[in-house]
């Protein structure tokens, strides 16, 4: 997942950064990148002939930027961070024939860092057609729900809400 923003606007009202004060009326420079890669394993737990029920172990590792720049107060601070965290999840997914396929997930992770804390949670939802025994392709949607604060508020002023969805289409092998 990649969320990037830029924004470039005049402060209505002043603002501290790292107990920095930037006043009413200068011109502000924001920018927050988050950049996540993600690993899991999808461990059978339970498997009947037409369903089957997975538990996930993995990792999220986050890479998040952001800086605050004022042009006329010569505020300039930023992070550059590498968080892991840990996910857990659990995945049902449901033969309706030999060739076609339902399935759902849903993960969860959350992290302590510092002065930040922040979780993020997806849910997704897909179906699978297999045209020949090792070669598949499907559709899914994907539904991704997080937040990341500050805890102390010493200084800064953050709380971030992260909600977006997507469509894949996607080709599956089996083996």
């Amino acid at each position: 997942y990649e969320y990037d923003r830029e924004a470039t606007n005049r402060l209505r009202a002043g603002i501290n950064v790292r107990n920095r004060f930037i006043g009413i009326d200068e011109t502000v420079k924001t920018k927050f990148d988050l950049h996540v890669i993600k690993g899991d394993y999808q461990f059978n737990a339970w498997k009947t002939d037409t369903l089957e029920l997975g538990l996930m172990l993995g990792i999220y590792g986050a890479t998040i930027k952001s800086s605050v720049e004022a042009t006329g107060g010569g505020v300039s601070e930023s992070i550059d961070d590498f968080v892991p965290m840990p996910l857990l999840g659990v995945r049902i997914t449901n033969a309706l024939t030999d060739k076609l396929s339902v399935s759902t997930s849903f993960q969860y992770f959350a992290a302590e860092i510092d002065d930040w804390s922040g979780s993020l949670q997806e849910f997704w939802f897909g179906v699978d057609y297999k045209f020949w025994k090792n070669l598949g392709a499907g559709v899914s949607y994907d539904l991704i729900a997080g937040e990341l604060e500050d805890k102390d508020r010493s200084g800064r002023n953050g709380k971030f809400n992260l909600d977006f969805s997507s469509v894949y289409f996607y080709g599956k092998l089996y083996f």
